[in-house]
């Protein structure tokens, strides 16, 4: 016989205090929404509080880098005191320093300079011995050659005969010009020579070897200039050095 679903009525009967019983639940029966609606508000409540609080460390931190980089917009603040800058005074202009001597390159004496140029004796020195035919080297830091420079010479007076007696006239000879043709190729502001001194083998004793800046005129002069030949120097030179040395007899 079917299974009798109605209720009883002890299930109709309502409780001591007047309230209705609850609804008889089945298994397999729907739960009411409204019994998840307090643990949904719980979570709605929790996501928003995370939220915030998630914004809130965005804008904290953003404001900690702006404020470190000090920002497109910050403003320094205004000197008390104007600032003023000294305008910069522009360098001199500067004379290029002359070369310095190299090793076996230092002038007996110190230089002297005429029209701007100087040549001074290396070797031999005064009081050196040298045979009639020495090799003299001048220190000379630049050569004349262009027009109105003048002009550079070596000459030598002979102080005494072949019996090393003294000369009343000590006659001067040309020697050589000093020109770059005769520089050390090692280094342009030596220049170097084989020279004769004397007229004559037999000459010995003193002499004196010179070198002078003569004047544009005074080399038209020297150009006429022959060995063994006296000479006068022209008026107007001016005589850079001088050595005085001994010759040596027989080494002709």
């Amino acid at each position: 016989m079917p299974e009798n679903t109605e209720p009883t009525p002890e299930e109709t009967a309502t409780a001591p205090d007047g309230t209705p019983p609850p609804p008889a639940t089945h298994p397999g029966a729907a739960v009411p929404d409204d019994a998840d609606e307090p643990r949904r508000t719980k979570l709605q409540i929790a996501l928003i509080g995370a939220g915030g609080a998630l914004l809130a460390a965005v804008v904290g931190l953003v404001g900690t880098f702006v404020a470190g980089s000090g920002g497109t917009d910050a403003k320094s603040p205004a000197p008390t005191n104007p600032v003023t800058t000294a305008p910069t005074t522009p360098p001199g202009p500067t004379t290029p320093a002359a070369p310095e001597p190299a090793p076996g390159d230092t002038p007996c004496v110190p230089l002297k300079k005429a029209h701007g140029f100087t040549a001074g004796f290396v070797l031999p020195c005064t009081g050196a011995t040298v045979s009639p035919y020495p090799v003299i080297t001048l220190r000379a830091a630049a050569y004349p050659e262009g027009k109105g420079e003048g002009q550079l010479w070596v000459v030598v007076r002979v102080l005494s005969d072949g019996k090393g007696m003294p000369l009343a006239d000590k006659p001067m000879y040309a020697a050589s010009p000093v020109d770059p043709g005769h520089a050390r190729t090692v280094r342009a502001t030596t220049w170097t020579k084989d020279i004769q001194i004397g007229s004559r083998c037999s000459d010995y004793g003193p002499a004196q070897i010179l070198t002078y800046w003569l004047s544009d005129t005074g080399a038209r002069k020297a150009a006429s200039w022959k060995p063994g030949v006296p000479i006068t120097v022209p008026a107007g030179s001016v005589k850079l050095d001088e050595v005085t040395v001994n010759m040596r007899a027989g080494d002709c």
